[in-house]
This record gives structure tokens, C-alpha cells and sequence, in this order.
């Protein structure tokens, strides 16, 4: 009879989880997926998921992501994480990892510095230097950007299009002609004392 109750509890929490298509709704030590990002160790909230419906660890999660690179937990990421911090849908980047081409903003970085895109978790931002961006959402949504990340890679390229025009203006050479920015920092630096 014990069983029996445990067995209707699980199917009621089962029947739980999926009604949150978000992040889950059971926390779940074992079989749950931590999120890079919220931090959630939960099972998701997809309809079907092998790991999740049994609670096996051994088996795929079907509501997390996986970087097909670094394959480490800095690349998994639920459903509303990708959706409110980086702007993808969860479909879209499992097509990619079945293509073996999804890389997590960590891999996609260092693959792609100047494009300034970045984790932006709060671990990532701290260690960055960089003050957490908390719930903005809203205010990237208000400012016309599809995400959090899409916010932050703006304002990323904003200060390195200020740094660039700040180092081109400190190049100016004594006869008024502009020096060139990308010369060796020895080089600009003797240009200036000249």
C-alpha cells in the first residue's frame, strides 16, 4: 500500500513538472540537471524526457542544453534561461546539438572574442569584474533587445567602440596627423612622449 501511495505521488508530480515548461518544478538531487545559469538542479519540464519522467540519471534530459564542445555544466542551460538571457529557444539549440554545432556562450567567446558576446550569469559576471545583471529582462526588452545577453553584448561593444576612440584620439602625433591605434602599446606609447 506504501508503494502504491508513492507510485500516485510521483505520477501527481509528474503531471506537476510538465505543467511547468520552464525550469521544472521538482527538485531532484539525483536525476535533476543544474542549470549554468539559474542554478536550479530540477528535473525539466518537458513532455516525454527519459531522464526526467523516470528519474535516471543514466538516461538524456530532453529540457536542458548541452555544449557540443566543452560538454561541461557551464554549457547546460533550461528552457527560460536560454529564452530570457541569450534570446534562443530550446528547440532551436537542440537542432543544433543534434547537428553538432551549439556552442555555450563560454565556447562561443573564445571562438568569437570581438563579437562580445558572454555569459552573463552572475559567477560569470563577477569573475569578470562586472556587476551580476540580475532580472534584466525588462530592461532590455525596454530598451529594444531580444535578451539579457543581446543588452550586454551592446553595451560590451559600446565600451570598446569608447576605448578605441579614446586610444585614437591619445595617438594623435605632435604635427597633428593621427598615429596608427593598432601600432605595439612600446611604439604608441614613444609617439605620444614625442
Amino acid at each position: 500500500e506504501e508503494a502504491a501511495e508513492r507510485k500516485a505521488l510521483w505520477a501527481a508530480a509528474l503531471e506537476r513538472r510538465c505543467d511547468s515548461k520552464q525550469r521544472g518544478s521538482i527538485y531532484d538531487s539525483a536525476a535533476g540537471i543544474c542549470c549554468h545559469f539559474c542554478r536550479q538542479k530540477k528535473l525539466c519540464g518537458e513532455e516525454g524526457c527519459p531522464r526526467c519522467s523516470q528519474r535516471d540519471a543514466a538516461l538524456e534530459c530532453i529540457g536542458k542544453s548541452e555544449c557540443q564542445r566543452c560538454g561541461g555544466a557551464r554549457g547546460r542551460f533550461c528552457r527560460a534561461c536560454l529564452r530570457v538571457r541569450y534570446g534562443w529557444e530550446l528547440e532551436e539549440v537542440r537542432a543544433s546539438m543534434a547537428r553538432g554545432e551549439w556552442l555555450c556562450p563560454h565556447c562561443y567567446e573564445e571562438e568569437h572574442p570581438e563579437e562580445g558576446w558572454i555569459c552573463n550569469s552572475s559567477i560569470c559576471m563577477t569573475r569578470r569584474g562586472l556587476a551580476p545583471t540580475g532580472i534584466a529582462i525588462y530592461d532590455a526588452q525596454e530598451a529594444g533587445f531580444k535578451s539579457v545577453a543581446h543588452l550586454v553584448q551592446h553595451k560590451i561593444l559600446g565600451r570598446r567602440q569608447q576605448r578605441q576612440e579614446r586610444e585614437q584620439a591619445r595617438c594623435v602625433l605632435a604635427d597633428g596627423q593621427p598615429g596608427v591605434s593598432d601600432l605595439p602599446l612600446s611604439q604608441r606609447r614613444r609617439a605620444r612622449q614625442a
